[in-house]
């Protein structure tokens, strides 16, 4: 197996793209500037991160109708809280400590757990009633240098290094032009008035300083920023991230559908490994800048090149020969990201495997099969013969426990009728209790006393009549 870095996967790029499913729809961002942006984050790996976000637009914002999502670098998703109404221009902070402040803003205190290694922020505006929304600014960052991500700096003793959106217009306010538009600047509180913010050391070469750092003063200043050293100040920086194919908006994601970690024969892994891809969309999907990733603990990546096309409703093997992933027989999975480090399709994680069997998608489930189809659809093909074998072992060892000996088949069939006779002897109807005939009887009896009762007081009248009689006759 080739072994990297877990920091050196994609998923420091952890854009959450429109094509990420979530309890509401997501539409394509439309074009225009993004009212509320992240104007200043700060992470650290003690308490003291925060969050700003800013309203670029001129108009007051109900933040009840947007939504802003971390993901950590394990993937998982929350959502961090806001409310209520933001102003023209205005700020509005999440920090999970107390922060001193130079300018208006509005602060709520709440847990954050920013991850120092990767994580990524979106800020996404909702639809009236919340059943779909679009993406309006977002931001990942990682401690290594990565691709679409913003680098981290190191942090001082007294973690107060945060980044500094740029550029910004001369108000001091973010000034963007879409999600992820504009670069970061590294900033740290001035020692003798911390209301100044000093550029943090950098030994990237600049032709001109840095622009005002903005929202660390009230709204409408512009004051005085201390450079340490000179940096790029290009509006462009952080334009060149991941994007995805104009294309492939509002498509179905391909699916992975199967793999095959352990070939038939030896020596061949590095070949014969494949993994198979489905695209059930009436047209070709661009796989440019997508991710096929393996492993489980420690992640390995395949970053398709640009111009890589899946044909329309067809499987695609992707071999080890030209990939370079390799997949482990002792237990693994995969994975499809988006250009953004989204998570499109993941397999079941498999155990061991066996030689020549394939690890296939059918009706929403994976299995083992040993009929591996690659480029075709699967074909759930697995070995009877170990069934029957169990079946085999367990009477054996059922005999052996009883000490059965020849014959023992014979008086097994024999148990079997008895049983079956057994059950049909259960069907037949059981015989009446006594006491519930006597029951009956007395019921019976009564009924009749009950009926006959007059004939039967004429009967006992004329009985003591005619005894009576007969005593008087006798003296």
């Amino acid at each position: 197996m080739r072994r990297k870095r877990w920091l050196r996967v994609g998923m420091v790029s952890l854009l959450l793209s429109p094509l990420w499913i979530g309890p509401v729809s997501i539409r394509a961002q439309a074009l225009g500037v993004p009212q509320l942006v992240v104007s200043q984050l700060k992470v650290t790996s003690s308490a003291g991160q925060f969050v700003t976000l800013y309203n670029q637009s001129e108009t007051t914002l109900d933040l009840s109708q947007f939504e802003i999502d971390y993901l950590s670098s394990s993937g998982k998703l929350s959502s961090l809280p806001v409310a209520g109404q933001l102003a023209p221009h205005g700020y509005y902070m999440l920090s999970d400590d107390q922060v001193r402040l130079c300018y208006q803003v509005t602060v709520n205190a709440v847990s954050l757990g920013f991850a120092t290694t990767s994580g990524a922020l979106q800020v996404w505006s909702l639809n009236a009633d919340k059943t779909a929304k679009q993406l309006e600014d977002s931001v990942s960052w990682a401690n290594k240098v990565t691709t679409g991500a913003v680098t981290l700096p190191t942090q001082n003793s007294s973690g107060s290094v945060s980044l500094l959106r740029q550029p910004t217009d001369a108000a001091g306010g973010p000034q963007l032009t879409g999600p992820s538009a504009g670069g970061w600047q590294a900033v740290t509180p001035d020692v003798a008035d911390p209301c100044v913010l000093d550029v943090v050391n950098t030994t990237t070469p600049v032709a001109s300083p840095v622009v005002n750092p903005g929202n660390q003063l009230s709204i409408g200043q512009a004051p005085p920023a201390t450079i340490i050293s000179l940096v790029s100040d290009d509006s462009s920086a952080g334009q060149g991230g991941p994007s995805l194919p104009s294309s492939d908006v509002g498509r179905a994601a391909p699916q992975l559908t199967e793999l095959l970690p352990n070939p038939l024969g030896a020596g061949n892994d590095d070949s014969d490994e494949y993994i198979e891809l489905y695209n059930s969309n009436p047209t070709s999907f661009d796989l440019s800048g997508f991710t096929l990733q393996t492993g489980t603990t420690t992640k390995h990546n395949y970053v398709f090149p640009a111009g890589t096309l899946v044909p329309p409703q067809s499987f695609t093997a992707l071999f080890s020969t030209d990939t370079g992933l390799s997949l482990s027989n002792s237990g693994g999975q995969a994975d499809l990201l988006d250009p953004f480090g989204n998570t499109l399709s993941r397999t079941d994680a498999y155990g061991t495997a066996k030689d020549g069997q394939a690890w296939a998608l059918a009706n929403g489930h994976w299995y083992w099969t040993t009929q591996a189809t690659p480029g075709a659809a699967n074909v759930v093909k697995q070995v009877v013969t170990s069934a029957s074998s169990k079946t085999k072992t367990a009477r054996s060892k059922a005999g052996k426990g009883s000490g059965a000996v020849k014959g023992a088949s014979t008086a097994t069939a024999a148990t079997a009728g008895s049983a079956a006779s057994g059950a049909a002897d259960a069907t037949a109807p059981a015989p009446i209790h006594p006491y519930v005939l006597a029951a009956v009887a007395a019921l019976a009896v009564g009924y009749g006393v009950y009926e006959y009762r007059h004939d039967l007081g004429n009967r006992f009248h004329r009985f003591r009549t005619n005894r009576a009689a007969r005593r008087a006759a006798r003296r």
